[in-house]
């Protein structure tokens, strides 16, 4: 078997060339994964510090970590019968659209079936294309202190457009609290409060945790149904179910 002939000077030259080239390569691109895994470290903590500081800064109410979608809960804002059997939970956000199409639907089931269903509002402000979302919700929890929630918040989808789009929403928003003849002072201070932003990141958090990726989401009886296109086929998903059922608990 012949073997390799001898290298020449060049070769032998051009070889440890090649061999440190590849030797610094290695080196760079193991440099380059470290810091790309520092930086993703950083960033990951930067993230739970940040969320973090936000949990204390702004804490869920105490009994408000879990909230069933099948139940009318004592801090819920429903309409309706609370002792029904049949429970309608709603996750909205004051400044979707479809949200405000919405809203005169389900008075009109609360008119319908006034003793047959309990019709609950929770929060779902999809602050990452609707940045006005969170304010609404905290200024119908914040009427709601002062026992106006409902009204508040049939003004804000009647007036969607007007504070949707306006760089003055807290102005407007407090033109609706003397609109409805709240404390002004009060109003104003609830508005920003930890409390209500608690109230308002509870209902978010259980909408998270129930996987909802949009707006309306409706349940009944603790069952996510598709939207109903309109009031004929909203009353077709619930009359099934009426008489009263078992399957809806309320909590006392």
């Amino acid at each position: 078997m012949e073997s390799d002939p001898p290298l020449t000077k060049d070769e032998r030259k051009a070889l440890r060339k090649q061999e440190k080239q590849a030797k610094i390569a290695t080196q760079s691109k193991q440099v380059g994964w470290r810091r790309l895994i520092k930086f993703g470290l950083g960033v990951g903590l930067v993230v739970l510090i940040g969320w973090w500081a936000y949990s204390r800064y702004i804490p869920v109410p105490a009994g408000e970590g879990v909230k069933p979608v099948n139940q009318v809960l004592e801090t819920d804002w429903y309409q309706g019968n609370k002792a029904a059997a049949v429970v309608i939970v709603e996750y909205s956000d004051f400044q979707c659209p479809a949200c405000r199409l919405y809203s005169p639907l389900i008075e009109q089931l609360t008119q319908l079936y006034p003793d047959q269903l309990a019709v609950v509002y929770r929060h779902f402000p999809l602050k990452e294309i609707h940045p006005r979302a969170n304010l609404a919700a905290q200024a119908a929890e914040a009427a709601g202190k002062q026992g106006k929630f409902w009204e508040m918040n049939h003004l804000l989808f009647e007036r969607q457009e007007e504070w949707a789009e306006s760089g003055q929403a807290s102005k407007i928003m407090m033109g609706y609290a003397q609109e409805l003849g709240l404390n002004s002072d009060q109003f104003k201070q609830d508005l920003n409060s930890k409390a209500v932003k608690g109230l308002v990141k509870a209902d978010y958090l259980s909408a998270l945790a129930n996987r909802l990726n949009g707006t309306p989401s409706f349940f009944v009886n603790g069952s996510r149904i598709e939207n109903p296109q309109g009031l004929a086929a909203f009353q077709a998903v619930l009359e099934p179910l009426l008489p009263a059922t078992d399957s809806a608990t309320i909590s006392e």
